[in-house]
Protein backbone atom coordinates (compact mmCIF):
# COMPACT_ATOMS: atom_id res chain seq x y z
CA UNK A 1 0.00 0.00 0.00
CA UNK A 2 3.07 2.51 1.09
CA UNK A 3 4.94 1.83 -2.55
CA UNK A 4 1.50 3.16 -4.39
CA UNK A 5 1.19 5.88 -2.21
CA UNK A 6 4.93 6.82 -2.99
CA UNK A 7 4.39 6.39 -6.48
CA UNK A 8 1.22 8.49 -6.81
CA UNK A 9 3.41 11.30 -4.87
CA UNK A 10 6.08 10.82 -7.72
CA UNK A 11 4.11 11.00 -10.61
CA UNK A 12 2.35 13.85 -9.23
CA UNK A 13 5.57 15.65 -8.76
CA UNK A 14 6.85 14.81 -11.88
CA UNK A 15 3.33 16.41 -13.38
CA UNK A 16 4.03 19.48 -11.59
CA UNK A 17 7.67 19.57 -12.78
CA UNK A 18 6.38 18.94 -16.47
CA UNK A 19 4.13 21.67 -16.31
CA UNK A 20 6.13 24.23 -14.47
CA UNK A 21 8.89 23.23 -18.12
CA UNK A 22 6.53 23.84 -19.98
CA UNK A 23 5.23 27.11 -18.79
CA UNK A 24 8.72 28.55 -18.56
CA UNK A 25 9.18 27.18 -22.11
CA UNK A 26 6.40 29.05 -23.50
CA UNK A 27 7.42 32.04 -22.18
CA UNK A 28 5.85 32.41 -19.09
CA UNK A 29 2.29 34.28 -18.50
CA UNK A 30 1.99 35.07 -22.29
CA UNK A 31 0.33 31.88 -23.01
CA UNK A 32 -2.82 33.48 -21.85
CA UNK A 33 -2.40 36.26 -24.42
CA UNK A 34 -1.40 33.88 -27.12
CA UNK A 35 -4.65 32.30 -26.24
CA UNK A 36 -6.78 35.38 -26.89
CA UNK A 37 -5.21 35.71 -30.36
CA UNK A 38 -6.56 33.94 -33.22
CA UNK A 39 -3.44 32.22 -34.57
CA UNK A 40 -0.61 32.09 -32.50
CA UNK A 41 1.75 31.70 -35.68
CA UNK A 42 0.51 35.35 -36.13
CA UNK A 43 1.59 36.41 -32.87
CA UNK A 44 4.73 34.94 -33.13
CA UNK A 45 5.39 36.32 -35.96
CA UNK A 46 4.31 39.84 -34.67
CA UNK A 47 6.42 39.41 -31.85
CA UNK A 48 9.74 37.82 -33.95
CA UNK A 49 9.79 34.77 -32.09
CA UNK A 50 9.62 31.13 -33.71
CA UNK A 51 6.60 29.72 -33.14
CA UNK A 52 6.37 27.43 -29.98
CA UNK A 53 5.13 24.10 -32.13
CA UNK A 54 6.70 23.28 -35.20
CA UNK A 55 5.41 21.21 -38.64
CA UNK A 56 7.57 18.60 -37.63
CA UNK A 57 6.66 17.83 -33.99
CA UNK A 58 3.31 15.80 -33.38
CA UNK A 59 0.94 17.31 -31.29
CA UNK A 60 0.79 17.70 -27.39
CA UNK A 61 -2.77 15.37 -28.04
CA UNK A 62 -0.55 12.61 -29.69
CA UNK A 63 2.37 13.21 -27.06
CA UNK A 64 0.23 13.16 -24.78
CA UNK A 65 -1.23 9.72 -24.81
CA UNK A 66 2.19 8.74 -26.14
CA UNK A 67 3.13 9.49 -21.96
CA UNK A 68 -0.35 8.42 -20.61
CA UNK A 69 0.57 4.90 -22.33
CA UNK A 70 3.78 4.90 -20.95
CA UNK A 71 2.30 5.80 -17.03
CA UNK A 72 -0.36 3.22 -17.63
CA UNK A 73 2.21 0.70 -18.48
CA UNK A 74 4.32 2.22 -15.39
CA UNK A 75 1.42 1.69 -13.37
CA UNK A 76 1.04 -1.82 -14.50
CA UNK A 77 4.44 -3.23 -13.56
CA UNK A 78 4.48 -1.03 -10.23
CA UNK A 79 1.31 -3.11 -9.55
CA UNK A 80 3.05 -6.19 -10.40
CA UNK A 81 5.93 -5.25 -8.53
CA UNK A 82 3.97 -4.93 -5.38
CA UNK A 83 1.53 -7.77 -5.50
CA UNK A 84 4.96 -9.65 -5.77
CA UNK A 85 6.15 -8.19 -2.98
CA UNK A 86 3.22 -8.49 -0.82
CA UNK A 87 3.09 -12.47 -2.13
CA UNK A 88 7.12 -12.54 -0.98
CA UNK A 89 5.86 -11.40 2.62
CA UNK A 90 2.99 -13.49 2.73
CA UNK A 91 5.56 -16.20 2.03
CA UNK A 92 7.91 -15.51 4.48
CA UNK A 93 4.94 -15.09 7.36
CA UNK A 94 4.02 -18.77 6.16
CA UNK A 95 7.33 -20.01 6.73
CA UNK A 96 7.80 -17.80 9.93
CA UNK A 97 4.20 -19.60 11.04
CA UNK A 98 5.40 -23.31 10.04
CA UNK A 99 8.74 -23.06 11.32
CA UNK A 100 7.22 -21.83 15.13
CA UNK A 101 4.68 -24.33 15.06
CA UNK A 102 7.44 -27.60 13.99
CA UNK A 103 9.55 -26.12 16.78
CA UNK A 104 6.61 -26.09 19.18
CA UNK A 105 5.46 -29.51 17.93
CA UNK A 106 8.82 -30.94 18.15
CA UNK A 107 9.07 -29.54 21.71
CA UNK A 108 6.13 -31.15 22.98
CA UNK A 109 6.88 -34.44 21.37
CA UNK A 110 10.34 -34.61 23.08
CA UNK A 111 8.23 -33.84 26.29
CA UNK A 112 5.75 -36.13 25.71
CA UNK A 113 8.68 -38.74 25.29
CA UNK A 114 10.46 -37.34 27.99
CA UNK A 115 7.39 -38.23 30.07
CA UNK A 116 6.89 -41.28 28.64
CA UNK A 117 10.28 -42.94 29.72
CA UNK A 118 9.54 -41.27 33.03
CA UNK A 119 6.75 -43.03 33.70
CA UNK A 120 8.31 -46.03 32.49
CA UNK A 121 11.53 -45.74 34.80
CA UNK A 122 9.29 -45.18 37.57
CA UNK A 123 6.42 -48.02 36.91
CA UNK A 124 9.40 -50.18 36.04
CA UNK A 125 11.36 -49.65 39.53
CA UNK A 126 8.49 -50.27 41.72
CA UNK A 127 7.74 -53.46 39.73
CA UNK A 128 11.00 -54.69 40.13
CA UNK A 129 9.92 -53.77 43.99
CA UNK A 130 7.42 -55.72 43.99
CA UNK A 131 9.31 -58.55 42.73
CA UNK A 132 11.89 -58.69 44.84
CA UNK A 133 9.42 -58.36 47.78
CA UNK A 134 7.34 -61.26 46.67
CA UNK A 135 11.02 -63.69 45.97
CA UNK A 136 11.76 -62.61 49.54
CA UNK A 137 8.19 -63.34 50.86
CA UNK A 138 8.42 -66.86 49.18
CA UNK A 139 12.23 -67.22 50.46
CA UNK A 140 10.98 -66.66 54.11
CA UNK A 141 7.39 -68.55 54.14
CA UNK A 142 7.09 -71.85 55.35
CA UNK A 143 5.12 -72.61 52.02
CA UNK A 144 8.87 -73.77 51.00
CA UNK A 145 9.24 -75.87 54.10
CA UNK A 146 6.18 -77.24 52.92
CA UNK A 147 7.56 -78.20 49.42
CA UNK A 148 10.62 -79.84 51.32
CA UNK A 149 8.04 -82.19 52.71
CA UNK A 150 6.12 -82.52 49.70
CA UNK A 151 9.55 -84.02 48.39
CA UNK A 152 10.75 -86.17 50.63
CA UNK A 153 7.08 -87.77 50.46
CA UNK A 154 6.82 -88.02 47.40
CA UNK A 155 10.89 -89.70 46.87
CA UNK A 156 9.52 -92.13 50.31
CA UNK A 157 6.63 -93.17 47.90
CA UNK A 158 9.45 -93.43 45.15
CA UNK A 159 11.28 -95.89 47.24
CA UNK A 160 8.28 -97.79 48.49
CA UNK A 161 7.43 -98.10 45.24
CA UNK A 162 10.96 -99.50 43.92
CA UNK A 163 10.84 -101.79 47.10
CA UNK A 164 7.77 -103.43 45.91
CA UNK A 165 8.60 -103.63 42.14
CA UNK A 166 11.76 -105.64 43.85
CA UNK A 167 9.12 -107.78 45.76
CA UNK A 168 7.10 -108.27 43.13
CA UNK A 169 10.28 -109.10 40.72
CA UNK A 170 11.14 -111.98 43.23
CA UNK A 171 7.99 -113.60 43.85
CA UNK A 172 7.67 -113.78 39.62
CA UNK A 173 11.06 -115.25 39.52
CA UNK A 174 10.49 -117.69 42.55
CA UNK A 175 7.57 -118.93 41.29
CA UNK A 176 9.00 -119.52 38.24
CA UNK A 177 12.16 -121.17 39.72
CA UNK A 178 9.40 -123.69 41.22
CA UNK A 179 7.50 -124.48 38.65
CA UNK A 180 10.04 -125.26 35.90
Amino acid sequence: MQAVTWFLLELAGALVLGHMALFFAAGGPRIGMRRAHASSAAYAAAEGEAPVIEGKCTTIGSNGHKMEDRLRELIASQRALAEKVAMAHQRLAEIERSSVLREAQTDRVLRQKLSKLDNFRANTEVELTGLKEVIERIEKSPAATKTEKYKKKIEAVDKDLKDLEKDLHRLVFRSKGMGS
